[in-house]
């Protein structure tokens, strides 16, 4: 991607307030605007040090569906960016993520694209639920593309949501490492079972995201990691409840191992 040129540091002259380079400060705008919509890459991928390397990534995920397995499902029209440590607190790491910026390798047939109406709604749930004290994921911005149409009940404007949470890996993305055998489903793109990226998941989920106490190396963490999932995510939706919103669908595919899912609406009086 395209760097903006160093903004001079702001200096203050006597009375007079600090003055900024406007056109670096534009490039600067201009250049989060394209990351954020989708429309430059942020990655480092030179060198042979994969230690050093980064890009955007996505994950694929399947589901039980109202108590049938549904095969691989997509890719929740998700991007992520990067994973990042809270400045004040390094053990503390958010995953910026963008919600229709096109298609993956694992969209099936979907355009990978989202609306600026839904994309709205989910702006204002989450925060909603933010300040209420109910847990979460974070919008960070809105990129409108009115340029761009969508084809869903009737053609609809794109957009971009970016949306921050400590991480958006789903029930799903474990069923999708241990599907039942033999089963077709309409759409293409399964994968045969892989039990060692199912325990490499776990473990990562386990320790490095959930924080689970107690696990020592080499103990099995299938146990625990089940209950905590189970207890976030009831309290999640407790907390929704307790408010009159719902999502109406929480199958294991919509379902986020540190429950930080924001509500679709209002449940009807």
């Amino acid at each position: 991607m395209s760097h903006a040129p160093s903004a001079p540091s702001p200096t203050n002259t006597g009375h007079n307030p600090p003055t900024v380079d406007a056109a670096a400060a534009a490039a600067a705008r201009q250049e989060l605007v394209d990351v954020l919509s989708g429309h430059a890459l942020l990655a480092n991928v030179e060198g042979d040090d994969p230690q050093t390397q980064w890009a955007p990534w996505s994950l694929r995920y399947s589901g039980h569906q109202f108590g049938t397995f549904a095969g691989q499902l997509g890719d929740g029209r998700a991007i992520s960016l990067l994973s990042t440590p809270h400045p004040e607190d390094q053990e503390t790491v958010y995953e910026l993520q963008l919600k229709g910026a096109g298609r993956t390798p694992f969209s099936r047939m979907a355009d990978g694209l989202a609306v600026l109406r839904s994309s709205i709604r989910e702006f204002l749930c989450s925060e909603a639920m933010h300040a209420l004290g109910i847990p979460t994921t974070r919008a960070l911005s809105l990129v409108s593309l009115p340029k761009l149409p969508v084809e869903r009940e009737r053609i609809e404007s794109a957009c971009v949501l970016t949306r921050v949470a400590p991480s958006f890996i789903r029930v799903g993305n474990f069923e999708a490492f241990n599907p039942p055998a033999n089963m077709y489903f309409f759409g293409g793109g399964q994968q045969p079972a892989h039990l060692d990226g199912l325990r490499v998941l776990g473990e990562w989920t386990a320790r490095r995201v959930l924080r689970l106490e107690g696990l020592q190396e080499g103990r099995a963490w299938g146990r625990e990691l089940v209950l905590e999932v189970a207890r976030r995510n009831a309290r999640m939706v407790a907390g929704w409840q307790a408010y009159g919103f719902m999502h109406g669908v929480i199958n294991t595919d919509k379902s986020v191992a540190v429950a930080t899912r924001s509500p679709f609406s209002a449940m009807s009086r």
